[in-house]
């Protein structure tokens, strides 16, 4: 596989440790117990199951986080905003200052067949990691290599894409291989006929 096509796990490894700063930062002002206890008295919430999230939602517009998400931005030179989602920052963790510290795949107009099983059976597979990657200490975090590989699927062959890998994950009684030949011969052929159609 190309390199253009691989995450840049160097950048995300000489960043990683100002974005896991942020990010952590970023956590503790949304999770802060006081301000929460205040939205919920100021709110009349009932303690319902769903109460963090709405709570996380209003803080998430907060001037406080704002500013700590345009550091990010800026350190990342990434849009913020794909991660302004109460689910992303219900719960801590430092895999979420890698999925941010992780530079966006590319569009690349000429990826091969051979190049297309490669992604696909990487997602399959849940076999993110190459060997030259394992030099990096966030490696570590190999498995949300996941969002990335995902991510270069959406934006090279649009959001069907995805759908087709879904549709083929509900399939038990396939083997992983079968399902990996058929979602590429599949997203293959889609790709057939949109460039057919602009032509």
């Amino acid at each position: 596989m190309r390199e253009e096509l691989k995450p840049n796990l160097e950048f995300a490894e000489n960043i990683f440790p100002k974005v896991y700063k942020l990010v952590k930062k970023a956590f503790v002002f949304l999770h802060n117990e006081r301000l929460m206890k205040k939205y919920v008295t100021e709110n009349n919430i009932f303690m319902h199951n769903n109460w963090k999230n709405n709570c996380l939602t209003r803080r998430l517009e907060h001037k406080t986080f704002t500013k700590i998400e345009n550091k990010l931005s800026k350190i990342t030179a990434k849009d913020m905003s794909q991660y302004h989602n109460p689910d992303f920052w219900l719960f801590a963790g430092d895999s979420k200052a890698f999925i941010i510290s992780l530079p966006e795949p590319k569009i690349i107009n000429d990826i091969s067949k051979e190049e297309l099983t490669e992604i696909v059976t990487k997602i399959w597979k849940r076999s993110f990691l190459e060997e030259e990657d394992r030099k990096y200490s966030v490696a570590k975090y190999g498995y949300y290599l996941k969002h990335y590989y995902k991510k270069l699927l959406e934006i090279n062959y649009g959001s069907n894409s995805i759908n087709i890998i879904e549709k083929y994950d509900w399939l038990f009684s396939r083997s992983i291989n079968e399902n990996i030949i058929d979602t590429v011969n599949e997203i293959w052929e889609m790709e057939k006929d949109v460039m057919s159609n602009k032509n």
